[in-house]
């Protein structure tokens, strides 16, 4: 789903099983509001989820529900991790996983 930028506010999303796809996400996280926007960041060699990714919505506050709400949410056996995204969650989320290679 391709991302828009005006008046729309994206969350990061960390830690969730590897085996989750994108339409998971987009329909884990559309309980919250109108989502303009998700993606499943993956390895480019591989092909497979690299376990983070973002969702954008439509509105800052359906955002900042799904923060509040899904910020340490069980899925699978992991807690995820769900913040605002900026490049310094995207910077420290790599750093943390040095094994991850870098994208976009």
């Amino acid at each position: 789903m391709k991302m828009k930028k005006y008046g729309a506010m994206k969350v990061f999303i960390a830690n969730f099983p590897f085996d989750l796809t994108e339409t998971a996400i987009c329909d884990l996280f559309k309980i919250f509001g109108e989502i303009t926007g998700c993606k499943l960041v993956k390895d480019p060699d591989t092909g497979k989820s690299k376990g983070f990714g973002f969702v954008e919505f439509r509105e800052p506050r359906s955002a900042k529900l799904a923060i509040k709400e899904m910020n340490g949410y069980r899925i699978a056996g992991r807690n995820i991790a769900v913040t605002k995204s900026t490049s310094e969650s995207t910077r420290t989320h790599r750093q943390l996983n040095p094994h991850l290679k870098k994208t976009g």
